[in-house]
């Protein structure tokens, strides 16, 4: 592995310091035993952040040869200190005080077996165990904040995690809010067209007048189809240039109640309460629901007669369709023929936080929806 140039200049600059302290304030002296000795007691922290715990064991051994063969008194625990310092930053809080004892305790019989005798022998003992004291609190502060910065990354990643799940969600959620609209407007404009196309070719030779105005009804109906469509796909478009219709909701009703009429069915409409207490997201849901069940009823039931009914309350607004067309007896789904219908109608509900229920009932087909107001 390649050496820091830095790690080299400090390993240089212990071994230079274990020299000069040994041969200037030591008995000993410089002799050919003391260059292993320093250089086992330096060169091992060139690893201590690969092998922290080994490095310490064999520093803290070599400072017992550096004192046998150079005696450097001052000096001799700095490279204690430095791997000290290295293996409580790379372990935990238990081991570090274990660390710390160990490099103290070895400090202490340095200080007893060799430092007996030199003056103020109690001051030279009680400085190099502080130091091997503040080594040992300073790498588990380093370390702490190591965990720290980590801790912070990690909540970093975990919220950018999240945001990118809640924008993957919210894309998924307008892909299925744009299926649903295309499903409804696409289902309702059909069988609308469907019906007053039956109607212009039945009434073709025989009354002119009202084979036209069936015929005006196609074309008002596919204008407001395509109009719709350009709305709902319009958020698709890179430009942004697609305008949107105004949205759908309760004052609109009467004209799906038409579309019933004209296909043959009978239809009642009731609205009970204040509409201007709906939100528009509430009113674009109750309309879309309505489109959704009405059509069903056309293209489905073979029901004579249909109730749509809107009450308006303080909290919520209870929706409910009826038609006397086929009941269980005859159909499982009263939609699309796979259930989208129904299921794009409870999906709608839970949107805005309300529920949805469909089901036969006896003599025909309910639809029950109760949206909440705030």
């Amino acid at each position: 592995m390649p050496v820091d140039p830095k790690e080299l200049l400090l390993v240089a600059g212990l071994a230079a310091v274990l020299y000069v302290d040994g041969a200037v304030a030591g008995d000993t002296g410089i002799g050919p035993a003391s260059v292993p000795a320093v250089a086992l007691a330096v060169l091992p922290l060139l690893w201590r952040s690969r092998a922290p715990s080994r490095v310490l064991l064999v520093v803290l051994a070599a400072s017992f040869l550096c004192l046998v063969t150079l005696d450097p008194h001052n000096t001799v625990v700095l490279p204690a200190m430095v791997a000290v310092h290295a293996f409580t930053k790379r372990t935990d809080r238990r081991r570090a005080i274990a660390a710390g004892i160990v490099g103290v305790l070895v400090t202490v019989t340095a200080v007893v077996v060799f430092a007996r005798d030199v003056p103020n022998a109690h001051l030279v003992l009680a400085l190099n165990c502080l130091l091997i004291a503040i080594a040992a609190v300073s790498g588990d502060g380093a370390r702490a904040r190591s965990a720290f910065r980590e801790s912070v990354r990690e909540r970093e990643r975990e919220r950018e995690r999240e945001m990118d799940a809640r924008s993957q969600q919210l894309v998924t959620e307008e892909r299925l809010r744009i299926a649903r609209d295309v499903h409804d407007v696409v289902a309702h404009a059909i069988m609308e067209i469907n019906i007053q196309a039956g109607t212009a070719a039945h009434l073709a030779a025989r009354d002119p007048e009202r084979a036209q105005a069936a015929l005006r009804d196609i074309k008002r109906s596919s204008g407001g189809a395509l109009r719709d469509l350009r709305g709902a796909l319009g958020v698709l478009r890179d430009d942004a240039q697609t305008s949107t219709s105004p949205t759908d909701g309760l004052d609109t009703l009467p004209r799906l109640a038409a579309t019933l009429r004209a296909a043959g069915i009978d239809c009642t409409l009731h609205v009970e309460g204040e509409p201007e207490a709906v939100p528009s997201s509430v009113g674009a849901t109750i309309f879309r629901i309505v489109q959704e069940a009405t059509t069903n009823v056309v293209r489905h039931s073979g029901a004579r007669h249909a109730t749509v009914r809107v009450g308006i309350g303080r909290s919520e607004v209870d929706l409910l369709v009826e038609d006397d067309g086929a009941d269980a007896s005859a159909t499982t789904t009263h939609g699309d023929g796979s259930g989208n219908g129904l299921r794009g109608m409870a999906e709608r509900a839970a949107l805005v936080g309300g529920a949805l229920r469909a089901g036969p009932v006896p003599g025909g087909w309910r639809v029950h929806a109760t949206l909440p107001l705030r």
